[in-house]
C-alpha cells in the first residue's frame, strides 16, 4: 500500500489546531472558546469534596447556588467582591435568603466573609 505523504506549512499547522482547539471547546461547552475560558476560567474542585457540595445541596440548596454563583464569579485570588443586592437579583430572591445562604456557607466553611473597606487587623 503506497501511501501519499503529505505536508503542511507552520501557519497551516497553526490553524488546524486553532480551529480543533474551536471545535473541542464547542463540543465540551456547547458554545464557542471566550477570552475567559482561555485566560482563568478555570474552576477546579477537590474530589474529597465533592460530596460535600452535595450535602449542602440537600440541606440548603440556594447556599449551594450561591457558593457555586462565587465560584463562577471569582478572581484568580479566589475572592469576590459582590454585594448582596447583585446576589438577590441574580436569584431573585429576598435579602433574608441570600443572608440565611451565605449565613450556612460561612457556618461551613465553604466561604469567608471580609467586610469592604476594613483594615486587615480588623476582619
Amino acid at each position: 500500500m503506497n501511501e501519499k505523504e503529505t505536508t503542511f506549512t507552520a501557519t497551516e499547522l497553526e490553524k488546524m489546531v486553532a480551529d480543533y482547539c474551536d471545535f473541542a471547546a464547542q463540543l465540551l461547552t456547547g458554545g464557542s472558546m471566550t477570552k475567559r475560558a482561555i485566560d482563568g476560567g478555570f474552576v477546579q474542585l477537590y474530589r474529597d469534596y465533592m460530596p460535600m457540595i452535595r450535602k449542602l445541596n440537600m440541606i440548603n440548596p440556594m447556599a449551594a447556588n450561591v457558593f457555586l454563583f462565587l465560584a463562577e464569579n471569582k478572581d484568580t485570588s479566589n475572592e469576590v467582591a459582590c454585594s448582596s443586592k447583585v446576589m438577590e437579583e441574580a436569584f431573585g430572591v429576598c435579602r433574608i435568603s441570600i443572608s440565611k445562604a451565605v449565613r450556612d456557607l460561612r457556618g461551613l466553611e465553604f466561604v469567608q466573609i471580609h467586610k469592604w473597606g476594613q483594615p486587615m487587623s480588623t476582619r
